[in-house]
């Protein structure tokens, strides 16, 4: 086994001496006498569940990289063909459930008649492979695992994904679904057995909004977070119709009362469905009630928040049919709401509701990147192995499955940058980013990636047309994105000296979002903080105050309005050292109060 191997999948102390127990041994001599019957007998599955359980994961990954490399002894850059690709991709799952045991759960005690239940068939096997993660608490998950696994022999296999989507998403503590409940948020108890009855007999009934056979786990994420009583699910269920779910966003009365006295945290006793039902409330009550709706009757679905043009806003998702979901119920076009962000139930981080749409596209062609998903796998650990050319060969067929799986494309890159192969990593994010030319996040960040590498070969005038083109193509709709891409210029010149360029730059950039409401009075602060690292203060106060005056013909000259425009100024004529004017804006500035 390379010292690759070793540094690469995880910096595992493995030693060619370990003796492992009778029957992994018995495994391994198995699968070396016929290794095509063993991979479709399901014999490296095995030899997994047999390392895992026995303590014998290092003994098992030292059997699985010396498998993998017998083809490579005589030639490390030789590429398999299809037929050993495919017999390699069995060796490679085994050693990726391994090496995520080893990293995440070096202490628990795994049960093995759950483990071969996990992997007792290849589709099975699969499914857990793709949906188990880093972010997962793996003693958490195996806990729940086990418990629904003795809890319903009878219906077990029937809603595996859904015991799998409720594992990954109450393996953790949860977060409430939004910050605004005032304190007043209800208590509950995780009570697994009985929410994953609740869902279970639900789609068993055949009652559900979306049919569980239309569900991947993914999208079953989406179902089962809901860290609140059950009580309020049964609510739902008697008071609340399976349909209209545009609806259930706007039949909740918006409280203007609220809104204009700035009570942004929910004030009326307890936050149950029925109080926000009978009392109204704000967007992102609005958007909760939708979400619980949704979800109580089996309809994956989601609250975004986001920053508009007049602050901040909540709206609501959720998923149309088998082949479509609804990103927009709620969010107001003209506040241009370009981005919002939803939490991700099985890590818990904020994803932006672009990539939550990518996710879901996803989990809609799953059989795709299944395939996709397992070369994906090999190229990762053939890499590991330093058998580069066999890794590329195998990311290349990943992608040919699925384009937009996104892992193989990063197994690639890594590849690449390795060898410093930066022109031909250059090629390979320009086709990345039309492959991905739907999705403006992924482009944008690739962009930002590619212009890097193009100034390392000294070509920084075409890496500048290439941010600028594309800031303009994406500043139709999304702003955010915009801004992304000229920070990014704006970086590159303070970090090459050329502090004239990146205020000019910045200065173009508050031009550009001038109709962006309240989005532009962060970049005037950080503009403010250039000047001030770069010492061009006196700079900054003549182009705001030419500014201010556009801003105040757009906006208007209202008291909060010019309680903004004023506060910038001030802070631009205190880092400038003008006391004179300084004084006045400070004097208009109580004149207001």
């Amino acid at each position: 086994m390379t010292s690759v191997f070793r540094s690469l999948l995880l910096g595992l102390a493995l030693s060619a001496g370990l003796a492992a127990a009778e029957d992994l041994a018995s495994l391994g001599e198995q699968i070396r006498r016929s290794p095509v019957t063993s991979a479709k007998d399901g014999l490296f599955r095995q030899l997994a569940v047999e390392s895992i359980v026995t303590g014998q994961r290092e003994a098992g990954l030292q059997f699985l990289g010396d498998f993998i490399g017998l083809g490579f002894r005589k030639d490390p850059d030789r590429k398999p063909n299809s037929s050993q690709q495919d017999l390699l991709a069995y060796a490679a799952d085994a050693t990726v459930l391994l090496v995520l045991v080893e990293r995440h759960a070096p202490n628990v005690a795994f049960r093995r008649d759950v483990l071969e239940w996990l992997t007792e068939d290849e589709s099975r096997y699969q499914l857990v492979l793709n949906t188990v993660s880093e972010d997962d608490d793996w003693g958490g998950m195996m806990a729940i695992l086990n418990r629904l696994y003795d809890h319903d022999p009878k219906q077990r296999d029937e809603y595996f994904r859904l015991i799998l989507a409720m594992a990954v998403v109450w393996d953790q503590p949860r977060p409430p679904l939004h910050h605004q409940m005032g304190g007043k948020a209800l208590p509950y108890q995780p009570d697994i057995e009985a929410r994953y009855d609740y869902f279970r007999d639900l789609y068993d009934a055949k009652r559900s909004e979306m049919p569980y056979g239309d569900l991947s786990v993914t999208a079953l994420t989406f179902v089962v977070d809901l860290p609140l009583p059950l009580s309020e699910l049964a609510w739902v269920r008697q008071n609340e119709a399976p349909r209209a779910w545009e609806k259930k966003y706007t039949e909740i009365v918006y409280s203007d009362a609220r809104l204009n006295g700035k009570i942004y945290q929910w004030p009326n006793g307890p936050y149950t469905m029925a109080a926000i039902q009978e009392q109204g409330g704000i967007c992102v009550d609005q958007a909760y009630y939708a979400l619980v709706c949704a979800r109580a009757w089996g309809l994956p679905s989601f609250i975004f928040t986001g920053e508009g043009r007049r602050g901040p806003h909540a709206w609501f998702g959720y998923m149309k049919d088998k082949t479509k979901w609804e990103m927009d119920v709620g969010r107001y076009t003209y506040d241009k709401y370009a981005t919002g962000h939803a939490i991700d139930p099985q890590s818990n981080q904020p994803m932006s509701d672009h990539y939550v749409e990518f996710t879901c596209d996803r989990s809609l062609g799953y059989s795709r990147y299944r395939v996709a998903a397992r070369y994906g796998r090999l190229a990762q650990v053939l890499a590991s192995l330093g058998y580069d050319a066999a890794a590329r060969q195998a990311a290349e067929r990943s992608i040919d499955a699925a384009p937009l799986y996104e892992f193989a494309w990063t197994v690639l890159e890594a590849l690449l940058a390795k060898d410093k192969a930066t022109r031909e990593l250059c090629d390979l994010l320009d086709r990345k980013a039309n492959v991905f030319r739907k999705y403006a996040d992924v482009v944008a960040s690739v962009r930002q990636r590619q212009a890097e590498l193009l100034r390392q070969l000294g070509e920084g005038d075409r890496a500048d047309r290439m941010i600028d083109r594309n800031a303009r193509q994406m500043g139709r709709d999304r702003d955010d994105l915009a801004r992304f891409l000229n920070n990014e210029q704006i970086k590159a010149a303070y970090e090459k000296g050329d502090y004239e360029e990146a205020m000019k730059r910045f200065e173009d950039l508050l031009k550009d979002q001038r109709e962006e409401g309240q989005k532009i009075f962060g970049l005037m602060e950080d503009y403010l903080a250039l000047a001030k690292e770069t010492k061009r203060n006196e700079e900054a106060v003549r182009f705001l105050k030419r500014y201010v005056d556009s801003l105040r013909n757009l906006y208007g000259t209202a008291p909060s309005n010019e309680r903004l425009f004023l506060g910038i100024l001030a802070k631009a004529y205190e880092q400038a050292g003008d006391q004179r004017n300084l004084q006045r804006t400070q004097k208009k500035l109580e004149d207001l109060r």
